[in-house]
């Protein structure tokens, strides 16, 4: 009887990878990018500023890790200077922009996308981890007339935010679409308030004789509300003593002599343009977002035994929304 006889093959495997170690990671994390309550009429501009947080861990080989921070358009869409926040009821976006430096000059975008501009830092890790915060910095432009009042919000999600990273021992390398990556969430948000602007030219009554006729000259009151906004336009009765929203005076300079005269909402002058007390009007109307110019009238009416001098009278035009 013959022996078993047994044959063992050994089998080398050799496996070649150049990939990360599965432990190898960086993520990344941010608050709500808030920008408050803004302004569309305003030419001022919002401004607020923020952190991405940056966390690394399972690096044992290299002592340096480079983070690209990417920063995509999402579903709202818009272009890279201009980011649109969607209203929860206008079909009208309100319009921002997400910057690398605080001088507000260099648009944060990703190295997926023309311009490549993806914001970078390196970090030096301890135990083969790192933690860092990336600065972000972002602008609501102010006159963007068209926005109606209302809340503005956006959501990046994981597809549109990214931190891509490698590792590296001394030189690091530059920002590339080939870097690992792993993708967080925040959300940008605003409320637009109704907000109004006015502004007023004056009216000169000139050089007079004898006032035996009506004189009158016209004015304008002009006002920039936010798309919607109902307001409306009140004239207090001036600086004149005495003076009323019905009957306004005109005083001598360095005396107390006083002359008659009004303001009127139109050329017929029937309406007295006032605070709607004493039989007066206000100027209502719906803002557009852009400039809306009223004209009034300064009317002075014959009056006899009127000394020479210069006559002036201060008023103040008040829109209230």
């Amino acid at each position: 009887m013959k022996p078993w006889m047994l044959a063992v093959m050994v089998l080398a495997v050799a496996l070649t990878w150049s990939g990360r170690a599965f432990s190898q990671s960086c993520n990344g994390s941010m608050g709500t990018l808030n920008f408050g309550t803004v302004s569309a009429v305003s030419p001022n501009n919002t401004d607020v500023s923020g952190n991405l947080s940056i966390s690394c861990s399972g690096f044992g080989g290299t002592p340096y890790v480079r983070v690209c921070a990417n920063l995509g358009l999402p579903a709202s869409g818009g272009t890279w200077g201009a980011r649109l926040v969607p209203g929860s009821s206008s079909p009208i976006s309100l319009a921002y922009t997400i910057y690398k430096d605080s001088a507000r000059t260099q648009t944060w975008t990703s190295v997926w996308d023309s311009p490549t501009q993806s914001n970078s830092i390196d970090i030096q890790l301890v135990a083969g981890t790192a933690l860092a915060n990336l600065p972000v910095y972002a602008r609501v432009p102010g006159n963007q007339s068209t926005v109606p009042a209302g809340s503005y919000s956006s959501n990046f999600g994981v597809n549109d935010a990214t931190v891509a990273y490698v590792g590296y021992t001394s030189n690091p390398p530059a920002c590339s679409s080939s870097f690992y990556a792993t993708g967080f969430t925040f959300t940008v948000q605003a409320t637009v308030a109704s907000d109004c602007l006015i502004t007023a030219t004056n009216a000169n009554l000139g050089s007079i004789g004898l006032i035996t006729n009506t004189v009158a000259v016209p004015g304008t009151i002009t006002t920039t509300c936010t798309n919607g906004t109902t307001y409306s336009v009140s004239i207090n009765a001036g600086q004149g003593t005495g003076a009323t929203v019905a009957s306004r005076l005109l005083t001598r300079t360095g005396s107390t002599d006083t002359l008659r005269y009004n303001i009127y909402l139109d050329g017929a002058y029937k309406q007295i343009w006032g605070d709607g007390s004493n039989g007066t009007y206000t100027r209502p109307s719906t803002g557009v977002g852009t400039a809306q110019a009223n004209t009034y009238y300064a009317v002075l009416a014959p009056q006899p035994g009127v000394k020479p001098g210069t006559y002036t009278d201060q008023l103040i035009a008040t829109v209230t929304f």
